[in-house]
């Protein structure tokens, strides 16, 4: 197949097909870029990226995955602890991620930012009973758990997300690359609430 394009008999085709063209990129609104996905890291950066607030059931089912490249995160998990640990929410895994949860009945925050894993641990021991649990990670990577509101473990973990993780979002377990070694069942056996996740820029 020959090309056309620089032959001179076909030069007032071409320039009204460029004109279409223009036509139709005004029309539907085109970006400069043509329209083509952007990326963080390789990673498409979605539709929703400028969504900041999120409400999650239980099956972690959403319509769009949290970005979190260049941000902090805040969420609030209720729960009901019977004795037994695992996580209650994690996001990516073993190289971007984050992950809270239960440990021999103390909360953790545990997160990775580009293959590094950094925790936020206390000591504080969950009774038996329902809960609410939140973490606040700020962009600058100050962090903080919360147990039913009085702050109970805080520490550093390094910033912000670096790029939004590869790996989806689950509740009640981590069922990807996991986040860190959860030494056992990752799976959280009891009651979890409507998750409520908030992207701090």
């Amino acid at each position: 197949m020959n090309s056309v394009y620089v032959n001179p008999e076909y030069a007032g085709k071409v320039e009204a097909l460029k004109a279409e063209l223009e036509r139709l990129k005004a029309q539907y609104q085109v970006p400069e870029d043509g329209g083509k996905p952007a990326t963080s890291g390789g990673v498409r950066i979605p539709d929703n990226a400028r969504q900041l607030s999120f409400s999650i059931p239980r099956s972690g089912n959403i319509k769009g995955l949290p970005y979190l490249a260049k941000r902090g995160i805040e969420i609030t998990v209720p729960f009901t602890y019977e004795g037994r640990g695992g996580v209650l929410i994690a996001q990516g895994g073993a190289s971007e991620g984050y992950a809270l949860w239960i440990k021999d009945g103390q909360p953790r925050y545990s997160v990775t930012r580009s293959d590094v894993l950094k925790h936020v641990e206390t000591s504080h021991k969950l009774a038996p009973g329902k809960h609410v649990l939140t973490v606040k990670h700020q962009p600058s990577g100050q962090a903080q758990i919360l147990l039913d509101g009085k702050v109970v473990g805080s520490g550093n973990v390094g910033g912000a997300f670096v790029t939004q993780p590869r790996e989806g979002l689950n509740v009640g377990a981590d069922a990807g690359s996991p986040v860190t070694n959860y030494g056992g069942n990752s799976k959280f056996s009891s009651a979890i609430g409507e998750v409520k996740l908030k992207l701090l820029k």
